[in-house]
């Protein structure tokens, strides 16, 4: 019924538009925004905490690794920590932004964490262990100070 009256009131009595010259062609300029993501992109990991907190376990428990697996050996434990660092930047930049976004944040990341407890203790505990023994046979090792300080967060 709309669309018959609609076709009604547009017939009715209204002259055609007077044609219209053609306009010259243009070149077509690209955008300077970026497109809008789609309705089913990804958040970005500090946005999406309970994605954030398993990885961030996962993080834990590759670096316990690390250090198990080099054995002592302060080149290798350098090396391997090394490794979590690079495997690991997103959740660690994420982590950073995370505690730069304030205490409601941090507080939402720690409660998105509490399902992890369990395995987060475990691995610190690990980590704390192996550092215990390492670092201060280490010290003339200047490389595993600065994978530590990279895979804690501290900037390059």
């Amino acid at each position: 019924m709309r669309r018959g009256l609609l076709l009604a009131i547009v017939a009715c009595g209204h002259p055609a538009p007077a044609a219209q010259p053609p306009r010259p062609a243009q070149p077509i300029r690209a955008l300077d925004a970026a497109p809008p993501l789609p309705l089913d992109a990804p958040l970005a990991l500090e946005d999406d905490l309970p994605r954030l907190a398993t990885r961030a376990v996962h993080l834990f428990e590759d670096w316990r690794k690390a250090l198990d697996d080099a054995h002592g050996d302060c080149t290798a434990a350098a090396k391997a920590v090394d490794a979590v660092a690079d495997s690991y930047a997103d959740v660690i930049a994420a982590n950073t932004r995370v505690l730069h976004a304030g205490h409601a944040r941090v507080v939402a990341l720690k409660t998105a964490l509490k399902h992890y407890d369990a395995d987060m203790d475990a691995a610190a505990a690990g980590i704390a262990a192996d550092l215990q023994s390492l670092v201060p046979k280490c010290e003339s090792v200047p490389e595993l100070g600065r994978a530590l300080d990279r895979v804690g967060g501290a900037p390059p």
